[in-house]
């Protein structure tokens, strides 16, 4: 009897030395999981942080591209009129040309015949 009496408790020490590694794992467990679950809730305020500093990049990126898609037009509008400007100079400087070779032509010709009215 005395042996059974030993031997239920071996038993229940190690039933009890168990039950109490087992609530230690688990207490173990939980301040993990609590760790876990602080450096999950951590990171999602950092994750909203980070999408609202993104949401503000893009919209500046986007005023970024309107500004120099306006300079764009600009200068666009600004190299058409130089380009307007030097067709107009050249269609001038052609009429111009035209002119001076028409009055040298005339000049050529008066030339000419105030000479055959000098040499008769």
């Amino acid at each position: 009897m005395r042996d059974q009496l030993r031997d239920k408790d071996s038993v229940l020490e190690f039933v009890e030395a168990e039950v109490s590694k087992i609530k230690e794992r688990q207490e173990s467990d939980s301040r993990e999981m609590e760790a876990k679950e602080d450096m999950l809730a951590e990171m999602r305020v950092l994750n909203e942080e980070l999408r609202a500093n993104i949401a503000t990049k893009t919209d500046e990126i986007k005023l970024l591209i309107d500004r120099l898609e306006a300079i764009k037009r600009q200068k666009d509008q600004e190299v058409a009129k130089v380009l307007a400007q030097q067709r107009q100079t050249q269609s001038e400087m052609r009429v111009l040309i035209q002119e001076t070779e028409r009055q040298k032509q005339v000049a050529q010709e008066r030339i000419k015949t105030l000479s055959e009215l000098f040499n008769k």
